[in-house]
């Protein structure tokens, strides 16, 4: 990225110590479990003379599934606060991650204990999905229904938190839902494709062929996630 693309307030310095510097995109790809539990970090650099000013960039941090990550943004800070980049389509594509989504959904919760999922849409119009909270705290989760995947019937839970800003990022083929940990919860989220919904699919929420270990018990879930079937490959 080059100067003229960063926001007119923006001014960027170099890392104070300790901070995380960039690293080359890994060697394995997202569809095999990571060999380490280490993140893997990209950053945006800009090109000056000397040493380059460090811009926001973001941590990937490998999940119980693979291709599925926790996206911890990494901000820039002085006496004014943070600026933080939500996503990047260059740094995403250098992971080897989706680059492109179409939709930006934005999910209201007022009740503590609202369960959304799972939900899954399937080929040729399947989705991976970035998930945020934009406030509060949601317990989010991913189960792999990939059958020729690694890490098939598993699960991977990540605790989204508006003050951390965390993302989960959800590989296609996975069924995904979440559940409100407080009040007033709000959830966004990209898709990378449209919704079809005849290729939508919704699972059972505590299906025992998953085992997923809710944070708290559901209070509230719509009719349809309620009435959802046990899986059958």
């Amino acid at each position: 990225m080059d100067s003229a693309q960063l926001p007119e307030d923006f001014e960027a310095h170099p890392p104070q110590a300790g901070a995380v510097s960039a690293s080359t995109p890994p060697s394995t790809p997202p569809s095999t479990p990571p060999s380490a539990p280490g993140p893997v970090v990209g950053r945006d650099q800009s090109p000056s003379e000397g040493k380059p000013p460090i811009v926001p960039g973001f941590a990937f941090r490998p999940t119980a599934i693979a291709g599925a990550y926790e996206v911890e943004m990494i901000p820039f800070r002085d006496a004014r606060g943070t600026f933080s980049r939500a996503f990047c389509a260059d740094t995403f594509r250098a992971q080897g991650l989706m680059d492109r989504f179409v939709h930006a959904n934005l999910s209201g919760n007022p009740a503590k204990g609202t369960l959304r999922g799972l939900h899954l849409q399937e080929q040729p119009r399947a989705e991976v999905k970035l998930v945020r909270a934009t406030r509060g705290r949601v317990q989010d989760v991913a189960v792999d229904l990939r059958p020729a995947s690694p890490t098939y019937l598993r699960w991977a839970g990540v605790e989204l938190c508006a003050d951390k800003q965390n993302a989960l990022y959800v590989p296609e083929g996975c069924a995904h839902g979440f559940l409100t940990l407080e009040d007033q919860c709000e959830v966004f989220y990209l898709v990378s494709d449209v919704y079809a919904p005849d290729l939508a699919r919704t699972y059972r929420w505590d299906d025992p062929a998953f085992g997923i270990e809710w944070q708290i018990a559901p209070t509230l879930i719509s009719d349809r996630d309620a009435a959802a079937q046990d899986y059958r490959p």
